[in-house]
């Protein structure tokens, strides 16, 4: 399907943004995810610069018949980033993070990356439940839920969403929240990204600055034991001690790991402790005594954890 020249030119005339089209010289870049799986020709992208042009785009969409999808970090394992034929309602130019230090709260654009946040949050000494890649958008990570480095101490990015602005699908631009609609609010703590197309997140931030974090790697034929002492071990410690246990191949590039593990399957701990440093280690020394092959784990600022698992990652 294609959308006329006067039709795109009606909703160009109606954005701020920029609409992209399949003859646009940037089309194939924007239109791609992360997940290279899934492609997807949508017959326009707008790239929305604020609320009304999302609201505009909405409406646009309804009045022509057209199926929509919303593109923020593009990492949606299913592919929900861009759709056939219909329009992407791109939020990415609406990455905006405003840090309020007093109250605890950032507010952050639809379109705004976990790495954004970071950065922004660091300076204070705060950080909220973000994603452990940096290139992954805010808004779809909360929505879906969120885990993180920070789950154990702080709750899901869910549990911390506070408030947020929502265009619904008649294109109404409505506040969620303690000072607006508190059912809507509810609905998208873990709702997924069915109740509207989120403009603005508030989360609330929490003290985090220097952790104990990084990878511990173990000979896969060390799983079965790994498991049993994580399973019994973990529940035992409190909130701010927190790893999470994976299989994987160490990366054939990117990462502290030795050139001998490249390629290698391995039974992994990612530790990400906000315990004291005290604490952290009498935790650390129970997995330690088990003979990591690799022990990357150090005290370090909680923004470069959260950087770290980029190029392995493609990010």
């Amino acid at each position: 399907m294609t959308i006329s020249s006067n039709a795109v030119d009606v909703l160009s005339s109606r954005v701020r943004g920029e609409v992209v089209t399949r003859d646009h010289p940037r089309y194939d870049e924007l239109r791609a995810l992360d997940n290279k799986c899934r492609e997807s020709r949508p017959a326009a992208i707008v790239r929305c610069a604020d609320a009304q042009d999302v609201a505009t785009t909405v409406r646009f969409a309804t009045d022509h018949d057209l199926a929509l999808a919303v593109r923020a970090g593009g990492h949606s394992a299913p592919g929900f980033g861009s759709i056939e034929d219909g329009i992407v309602v791109d939020v990415r130019p609406i990455d905006h993070v405003r840090v309020d230090p007093q109250r605890r709260v950032a507010a952050i654009g639809g379109g705004a990356l976990a790495g954004a946040v970071d950065r922004a949050t660091a300076p204070f000494g705060l950080a909220t439940t973000t994603a452990t890649v940096s290139t992954v958008g805010v808004a779809g990570f909360t929505l879906s839920g969120g885990i993180s480095h920070l789950t154990r101490t702080h709750g899901l990015a869910a549990d911390n969403l506070v408030g947020a602005d929502v265009v619904l699908a008649d294109g109404t631009l409505v506040r969620a929240g303690a000072d607006g609609d508190e059912d809507l609010l509810w609905a998208l703590t873990g709702g997924g990204g069915n109740f509207g197309v989120v403009t603005e997140l508030r989360m609330r931030l929490h003290p985090v600055s220097v952790v104990d974090g990084g990878p511990m790697l173990f000979p896969l034929e060390h799983t079965e034991r790994l498991v049993q002492l994580y399973r019994d071990w973990m529940p035992e410690q409190a909130d701010d001690v927190s790893a999470f246990l994976a299989l994987l191949t160490v990366p054939p590039e990117g990462g502290p790991f030795p050139d001998d593990l490249r390629m290698r399957p391995v039974c992994a701990l990612v530790w990400c402790n906000t315990a004291t440093e005290d604490r952290s280690h009498e935790a650390l020394a129970t997995f330690r005594a088990e003979g990591p092959v690799f022990d990357g784990v150090s005290r370090l600022p909680y923004g470069v954890l959260q950087t770290a698992s980029d190029a392995a990652a493609g990010a």
